[in-house]
């Protein structure tokens, strides 16, 4: 995986990393002989097989997103049912490629002993009508199908949200950051991106 600060527009990020609008991708550069940048704000995340994100910490220290969303189950819940473990909350849905393509490695992640609880909300229209068949197909040992057909999280995003967008919080539930685009979850330097929630 590289971490690089790369000056690209941002209809290009949009084209090849993700679903929906995004906000522009802060213009910046790396001298070519410069060690290796530390992931922080504008940080283009870049893996091996070409999945590329946005890292922001524009909104560390901001409490839970606020808003229901439907359990497993067909109970409400809400971010703040989690706190007191780091929480990975991932936004997507299934039309959406890019959020498709990083699924098995998320699962991966939250069949970790370590690391956070991952709570992947389908922000699907069509709530469980569209989520069921496609985790029948997926087969994953761990994730559990959240559902969002309100779209209560996208609301208290402000709504212009690509998808998908991964928020890491504290076990306090405060933001560490949040994730804009697809990445590998099972990368060595994605999981010390995920140890700043410890």
């Amino acid at each position: 995986m590289r971490l690089s600060f790369l000056a690209v527009p941002a209809a290009l990020i949009l084209g090849l990393a993700a679903c929906d609008r995004a906000a522009p991708v802060a213009e910046q550069e790396q001298a070519a002989d410069a060690p290796p940048a530390k992931a922080g704000e504008g940080a283009l995340i870049e893996t091996a097989d070409g999945l590329k994100a946005e890292l922001s910490y524009a909104h560390a220290g901001e409490p839970y997103l606020d808003g229901q969303f439907t359990d497993p189950t067909g109970g409400m819940a809400q971010l703040a049912d989690f706190k007191g473990k780091p929480l990975l909350v991932n936004l997507w849905a299934t039309w959406c490629a890019p959020c498709i393509k990083e699924m098995p490695t998320l699962d991966a992640l939250a069949a970790g002993e370590s690391g956070p609880k991952v709570l992947v909300v389908s922000q699907d229209l069509d709530g469980r009508e569209a989520v069921d068949p496609f985790w029948a197909k997926q087969g994953f040992t761990t994730l559990e199908p959240y559902t969002d057909s309100q779209n209560s999280l996208l609301t208290a995003l402000g709504g212009n949200v690509q998808l998908p967008t991964t928020i890491l919080y504290d076990s306090q539930g405060q933001e560490v950051w949040r994730l804009i685009g697809p990445t590998e979850w099972n990368d060595p330097a994605v999981a010390e991106m995920l140890a700043e929630a410890s």
